[in-house]
């Protein structure tokens, strides 16, 4: 999975902290759009989820380093790293 993407986004659709997330990597992708950004809905990825070890959502894989939570778009970045 890491291969595919720099970024993989699991959710839930009805999940409110789900939105800012997604607004938060929209940002993200604006100020980086060489990124390869993936998402992932649940329950229709469970088994992808679970062979990650997934077991909260949101969860943000960034360079294959899952984050939990609601990530700022500074800390999507920071944990992106420098543009090559």
């Amino acid at each position: 999975m890491s291969d595919e993407a720099d970024v993989v986004l699991f959710r839930i659709p009805l999940c409110g902290r789900r939105k800012k997330v997604e607004t938060n990597l929209a940002q993200v992708k604006k100020l980086r759009p060489d990124l390869r950004v993936l998402v992932y809905t649940l329950p229709d990825h469970i088994s992808l989820a679970r062979k990650h070890g997934l077991l909260n959502i949101p969860v943000v894989i960034i360079r294959g380093k899952p984050f939990g939570g609601i990530l700022s778009t500074e800390q999507i970045l920071a944990a992106l790293g420098p543009v090559v």
